[in-house]
């Protein structure tokens, strides 16, 4: 499957904060300031490589690339590019559905920041509303970009609806609980499948 995301964003925080991959650079500023523009655009591509369905046990294995589309000047993104490869492993019991992802990230250093390449990972549930709808919590976790940085621990609860084969809609809510993670944010994804 091949998937590519093109964001919008809009960023309200110190001048040091940027919108790509929960960077957070240091500023002596503690002056606040709002920036919005096309976000980085990603392309993700996975394989379902092992799939049991008398146990309803799938693994993929992927790889993502994210394009540096977003504005360095205004702090939406760093001007570099960004490469990944994950495993997911996905077991579904009745109407739930347990997830998780464990995945390696080579981030793009900048001409001012050398940042470290990273581990992540997500464990999560998902429930089947009905035949179109599904709700989830996930919980993502991932080291420090770089020694300022402390590790991301980070919450999102989402609805996803599909509207028919092509058109869906999925609206989240994510909060953290450190430095380096998000305060509140959240958003809305129309997706549409070829």
């Amino acid at each position: 499957m091949f998937k590519l995301t093109v964001p919008w964003l809009e960023i309200d925080g110190p001048g040091g904060v940027t919108g790509d991959s929960k960077l957070v650079v240091p500023n002596s500023s503690t002056q606040r300031s709002v920036e919005s523009g096309l976000g980085d655009v990603i392309a993700n591509s996975n394989y379902t490589f092992l799939y049991l369905p008398k146990e309803k046990f799938m693994l993929d294995i992927g790889g993502k690339v994210k394009f540096a589309t977003a504005s360095k000047s205004k702090g939406l993104g760093t001007g570099k590019n960004d490469y990944s490869i994950y495993i997911d492993a996905y077991k579904t019991l009745d109407r739930f559905t347990l997830l998780s992802t464990l995945g390696y990230k080579i981030i793009g250093d900048t001409n001012d920041y050398d940042f470290n390449n990273v581990w992540y990972g997500t464990l999560g549930a998902i429930y089947k509303v009905n035949t179109n709808s599904n709700l989830g919590l996930l919980l993502d976790l991932r080291q420090a970009t770089w020694e300022y940085n402390t590790n991301i621990r980070e919450y999102t609860l989402y609805y996803s609806h599909h509207f028919n084969s092509t058109y869906g809609l999925q609206s989240y809510i994510t909060t953290g609980d450190t430095k380096s993670s998000v305060d509140l944010s959240g958003g809305l994804m129309l997706s549409v499948n070829f």
